[in-house]
């Protein structure tokens, strides 16, 4: 909502803060969406801000390249400016790729999607994704894609180690996907938040797509709270009982438990 803005006339300094502020927002809710594209309603809702606010602010980021508009379906995608820019942009690379062999492990073993995630600020982002051999595939995630911290295994386990208030301040900045999500709420989540800490890992079911469950835990490599998180996806109840979690979250633990060996001397890690 855009409360005060017809008495409060912000200052220059502050009104440009506030503009690149919104114009993130609006990149990240549109990164969520992915190839799909971001309709403008769901800009609306999610960023909690006025059509005619929503719209200037993406005519610059088109005018600029950050974003394009498809020109069938209306709807918004990351523009070619931010692949540009990420080519600059220094990445964790070594830490990212020396993972691939833990995840191309727990997909062979599993037989279900495994995926690298990391949190970027309220966000959760998906770093890496394995395939495994089960011929139904738990896609949850594009490499690349982007949801609201809690929002599935990984980033529920990457949530559950923060501390309260900072737990209470993510719920604040993503309340506008919390309230239009359907089927989770702020007291869902708090609930969620108490059982992962009570089990040491994460398990969700049918957060965005009914029939897919996932485990998720923590990487522990030095850093407080944890920046990194893996989860396994499956799909079918039948691969999704009690006994198959447990085995999914003894495998997650087994290879994160030859993460330090195999990564040994990389950047951030311990």
């Amino acid at each position: 909502m855009e409360t005060g803005e017809s008495t409060i006339v912000p200052t220059k300094a502050a009104s440009g803060t506030q503009a690149i502020s919104r114009a993130s927002t609006i990149l990240r809710l549109i990164a969520r969406k992915g190839l799909e594209g971001a309709r403008l309603t769901y800009l609306t809702k999610a960023a909690g801000l006025s059509h005619p606010t929503i719209h200037r602010i993406l005519k610059c980021l088109i005018d600029e390249r950050f974003v394009v508009q498809d020109s069938a379906t209306r709807r918004y995608r990351l523009g070619p400016l931010n692949f540009e820019l990420g080519l600059a942009t220094p990445r964790a690379s070594q830490f990212e790729q020396s993972f691939r062999a833990v995840l191309s492990e727990l997909a062979r073993q599993s037989g279900d999607t495994a995926y690298l995630m990391a949190r970027s600020g309220a966000d959760i982002v998906c770093l890496e994704r394995a395939e495994g051999h089960f011929p139904i595939r738990a896609h949850t995630f594009d490499v690349g894609g982007r949801r609201p911290l809690g929002f599935g295994a990984a980033g529920l386990a990457l949530l559950s180690e923060l501390d309260d208030n900072e737990i209470e301040r993510i719920f604040q900045i993503n309340m506008n996907e919390i309230q239009n999500h359907g089927r989770l709420t702020v007291d869902i989540l708090w609930q969620a938040v108490a059982r992962t800490r009570a089990r040491g890992y994460a398990v969700t079911s049918d957060i965005y797509t009914f029939g897919i469950g996932s485990v998720g835990m923590v990487i522990r490599n030095g850093d407080d709270p944890p920046v990194y998180a893996v989860n396994i996806s499956t799909v079918g109840a039948d691969r999704f009982t009690p006994d198959r979690i447990d085995r999914l979250r003894r495998l997650i633990k087994a290879e994160l438990d030859t993460l330090p060996s195999r990564a040994a001397g990389l950047p951030g890690l311990d």
